[in-house]
């Protein structure tokens, strides 16, 4: 069963007051921020719309969703200075925000949060370790950052609107983004984005381990921050099962003959974690097959310890 995410009255403001972000010293550029053909006179895509904020500053998911990618680099990282920096996804029913250039990160990907839950702190990784001003980098795609094609303009999602100056709009101002929505009409596209796309699709579940219990069992396993289970009861009759995790407690369920079921823990932290799963069972008919999938696989074979 899919779980629905209710995007409840509308969105909220990650955080009070949010104002356009300028990407000059004078702070006169403020719609080279804005998303679109937004900079070097129209010939430079960019590809979110930037709120300005101090470094540190929490802030809130826009809407309800469910963490989808998690990019948490370390300032030794080579990387941690190249394009939006950390990040996190939260995807909605129709589409998925992109929050960037992140100083901490408060949520595990699989997780699910609802609106106004306050997800991380902005800061200045990524290329904006040297702009003149910080600011909350956010992005919107209508195919979850699957492709290039679907990135649009943040700001119709976002609760507080813009003039075509820039500045907030009154309730009777018709908000209004000036830059070309078209990147056909940009030389320079996105780059940095293509970069972003190719290394977001690196972050995905993968085998780490199959196999099958008729018994209470324990495993150990190097891991990343998502470890999920596929369980198949293979009986003809009903069994339950319970997963006891040592970084995201326990998990119940009652499983129907011949039924597939999904059972997922997430922990935030640097891959790879140490997690310790114990399963049991209080049916006497408990034949089961399963594959464990994580966001990250180590080289080496994994083997259950009984």
């Amino acid at each position: 069963m899919t779980t629905k995410i209710i995007l409840s009255q509308g969105p909220v403001d990650p955080f009070s007051n949010p104002v356009l972000c300028p990407t000059d010293s004078a702070g006169t550029k403020i719609n080279a921020g804005r998303y679109g053909c937004s900079r070097d006179n129209g010939a430079t895509w960019h590809g979110g719309t930037d709120l300005r904020a101090t470094a540190g500053t929490l802030f809130s998911s826009i809407y309800s969703g469910k963490v989808t990618h998690i990019r948490d680099l370390q300032p030794t990282d080579p990387n941690y200075r190249s394009g939006v920096g950390n990040f996190i996804i939260v995807r909605s029913d129709d589409f998925s925000i992109k929050y960037c250039h992140l100083s901490e990160i408060k949520v595990a990907i699989g997780e699910i949060v609802a609106q106004g839950t306050k997800i991380g702190k902005t800061g200045k990784s990524g290329n904006a370790f040297n702009v003149p001003f910080k600011h909350l980098h956010i992005e919107l795609s209508t195919d979850f950052f699957a492709t290039q094609n679907h990135y649009v303009d943040p700001e119709p999602y976002l609760k507080t609107k813009y003039t075509n100056s820039g500045s907030i709009a009154e309730p009777s101002d018709t908000p209004h983004n000036p830059n070309s929505p078209n990147h056909a009409n940009c030389p320079a596209f996105a780059k940095e984005e293509l970069q972003e796309l190719e290394s977001m699709k690196a972050v995905v579940e993968k085998i780490l381990d199959r196999g099958s219990w008729n018994a209470d069992t324990s495993a150990h396993y190097s891991g990343g921050q998502v470890m999920h289970y596929k369980v198949k009861n293979v009986n003809i009759l009903g069994t339950t099962i319970t997963i006891d995790s040592n970084l995201d407690g326990s998990r119940s369920l009652i499983i129907p003959p011949l039924t597939t079921v999904d059972i997922r823990f997430s922990c935030f932290g640097v891959e790879p974690l140490g997690w310790k799963l114990d399963i049991s069972t209080n049916s006497d008919a408990f034949i089961v097959t399963w594959e464990l999938y994580s966001t990250w696989v180590p080289t080496a074979d994994i083997k259950i310890t009984e």
